[in-house]
């Protein structure tokens, strides 16, 4: 059932791929909020994360004490 009906996001897409993009990801390269896909925001804190480990490594290289 979920097959037959369209899901509004392209043409040919179905409920039942919308099901198969949640459980498979592929939903976060669509999903948008404030602008940007939910891929690119995990992207950009990923990054984020990133630097603050580096910064905390430097810290701690340093034997500096927050």
């Amino acid at each position: 059932l979920a097959a037959a009906i369209p899901s509004g996001i392209r043409d040919s897409h179905t409920l039942n791929d919308l099901f198969k993009d949640v459980e498979s990801g592929a939903i976060a390269t669509y999903l948008t909020f404030l602008g940007k896909t939910l891929s690119e925001h995990i992207s950009y804190i990923y990054r984020e994360l990133e630097e603050i480990k580096k910064m905390l490594d430097i810290l701690d290289i340093r034997g500096d004490k927050a």
